[in-house]
């Protein structure tokens, strides 16, 4: 239903001149992969969209030049693209974070310390896992600057947010 629902917005959004440049999105791809058909994107964003990101190509690409021209040529609005960019939630982030600590609870059995990742001091118990969660995502809200930001900018804000995640710890 989301998918259908998505269509149609950015379908009517087309008919009216309004052109969407961004989607909040819970993390879920298959609505924003419905979209694409609806505004498209240039060649260069279709090859690289559908390229698996672990791949040692896509991973070569990430790094180079072509990587950093591309990305501000579509930023600043200059190339020939309509393509939409997908941005995550941050209740949906800092929720699938509590869910990456679940899972590493089931999975791994004991720390380097040798004592177990359950239990009951200081250890991944429900009630310390939503206290991480809490923190992490009060740590991405109250670090984000507003409005377009210089690349320099972006930097800070990047290692700021780094810094205030890894307080939370």
């Amino acid at each position: 239903m989301e998918c259908s629902i998505a269509k149609k917005i950015w379908g009517w959004s087309k008919e009216n001149n309004l052109h969407y440049k961004f989607m909040i999105s819970d993390g879920d791809s298959k609505a924003y992969a419905s979209i694409w058909d609806t505004c498209g994107c240039c060649a260069d964003c279709e090859k690289w969209e559908n390229t698996d990101k672990r791949s040692a190509e896509y991973k070569k690409w990430h790094e180079s030049r072509g990587y950093v021209e591309r990305k501000k040529s579509h930023e600043s609005g200059k190339a020939d693209c309509s393509r939409v960019t997908k941005l995550d939630c941050v209740g949906h982030v800092h929720k699938r974070m509590g869910s990456h600590l679940r899972e590493l609870r089931k999975k791994v059995t004991k720390l380097k310390d040798g004592k177990s990742v359950k239990g009951r001091k200081h250890r991944l118990t429900d009630k310390v896992i939503d206290k991480l969660q809490t923190y992490y995502g009060n740590a991405i809200r109250a670090n984000v600057k507003p409005g377009k930001l210089t690349a320099q900018q972006q930097k800070e804000q990047i290692s700021i947010k780094q810094q205030a995640i890894m307080a939370v710890l």
